[in-house]
């Protein structure tokens, strides 16, 4: 699909031109406080990210005029997860860039809301998938993933932490949030793989890419949550970049593919 490729190329160049732009246009002067590379490089790569990712929503909502009426619903739910997600890695460059990370939004762990609830449109959107194609499985019943992602979530604040600047009551609410949107999303894509062996070989590919991402994307909220129970700086090295890279480009792909079905 020519629309589709345009959409494709159009969201990596304007990636490309944001990470240039931010990084050789001085958009954030050092400070004080934070180096110009402090400020300027999570701004760039989170930006790209979210232009990745919002790339991908985008080609999944215009796709959506060659679905089945029935499978609209659940591919608009996950557009949104993603968009929802996209936005949400805007938000730690921004704050920070713009001293908010002493508001009561980042300290009590509000800001991680909107990558939870990006997790519950993902698996919302998945679930539906799966009883559109009769899919009979424990991955697909509210009533087994959240108590499981609730487990995790206890178990997880049981376990020792390091001490952090944040206040104890705000660390437990960041810790719940990394795992519950973690375990969403990674039921998420046990479930996207699960579906791929029940819709057929048109969409094996488009699937398995989906559900790659959203590996992927629980790889990185075990990223995070790992940054703040050791005390280390992992958000910004190589492998974070990788990850969040990977994740957003498995599903600029996953959106594209789901575009060929036209054809069929």
């Amino acid at each position: 699909m020519r629309w589709a490729q345009n959409v494709v190329l159009v969201t990596i160049a304007f990636a490309a031109l944001w990470i240039v732009s931010v990084l050789y246009g001085d958009i954030l002067p050092a400070t004080p406080d934070q180096s110009w590379a402090a400020l300027n490089v999570p701004l760039a790569f989170n930006g790209a990210f979210a232009i990745i990712h919002m790339g991908a929503a985008l080609l999944f909502l215009l796709t959506l005029r060659i679905y089945k009426a029935k499978l609209k619903p659940a591919y608009v739910l996950i557009a949104l997860g993603i968009t929802i997600l996209a936005l949400g890695t805007l938000q730690i460059p921004l704050f920070g860039a713009f001293g908010g990370l002493d508001s009561v939004w980042v300290t009590r762990g509000g800001i991680g809301l909107t990558f939870l609830l990006s997790g519950i449109f993902v698996y919302a959107g998945c679930r539906r998938l799966a009883k559109i194609v009769k899919l009979k499985s424990p991955l697909a019943l509210y009533k087994v993933v959240v108590p499981a992602t609730l487990g995790l979530c206890i178990v997880e604040i049981a376990l020792p932490h390091a001490q952090t600047d944040l206040p104890a009551i705000a660390a437990v609410i960041s810790s719940a949030i990394n795992i519950g949107t973690g375990g969403f999303i990674l039921a998420a894509g046990l479930l996207a793989w699960r579906i791929m062996l029940n819709m057929g070989a048109h969409y094996h590919n488009s699937m398995y890419s989906l559900g790659a991402g959203f590996f992927v994307s629980a790889a990185i909220m075990v990223c995070v949550e790992t940054e703040m129970r050791l005390g280390i700086d992992i958000g910004s090295n190589a492998a974070f970049l990788i990850l969040a890279s990977t994740a957003g480009l498995l599903y600029l792909y996953a959106g594209y593919v789901f575009s060929k079905t036209e054809k069929y």
